[in-house]
């Protein structure tokens, strides 16, 4: 379907959380409700969206966590595009294929090594 990322399509999230990079727009949603179900049906533990995303209400009653920069009612178009097991900077991080992060309300952590966190 247009806009999806292409790892929400086709890979199994077996409990790693996702990292979708919008280059920080928040012109259009990256992630809508009906696509953060999918990531859920496909075991997605969590989404981390460096941009924006939309019917948030929905989206708060899905049993997965998404961290975002922005809301937005606008939809996501074109193709659904991306590449998998890349690294991606922003916000002044790196994030490496195989790091642990760990997110909440208050923000989110990224570690080489798993941490015991709860």
């Amino acid at each position: 379907a247009p806009g999806r990322p292409h790892a929400l399509r086709v890979q199994p999230g077996r409990g790693r959380p996702l990292l979708g990079v919008g280059g920080g727009s928040v012109r259009r949603a990256l992630v809508d409700a009906e696509l953060a179900r999918l990531a859920t049906q496909n075991e997605w533990e969590g989404l981390v969206i460096y941009g924006a995303v939309r019917q948030v209400d929905d989206l708060e009653e899905l049993d997965i966590g998404i961290q975002a920069i922005a809301a937005i009612p606008v939809g996501a178009a074109g193709e659904g595009i991306g590449e998998s097991d890349v690294r991606v900077n922003f916000g002044g991080v790196t994030f490496f294929s195989g790091d642990h992060l760990y997110a909440d309300n208050t923000g989110i952590i990224l570690s080489e090594d798993p941490l015991d966190i709860e």
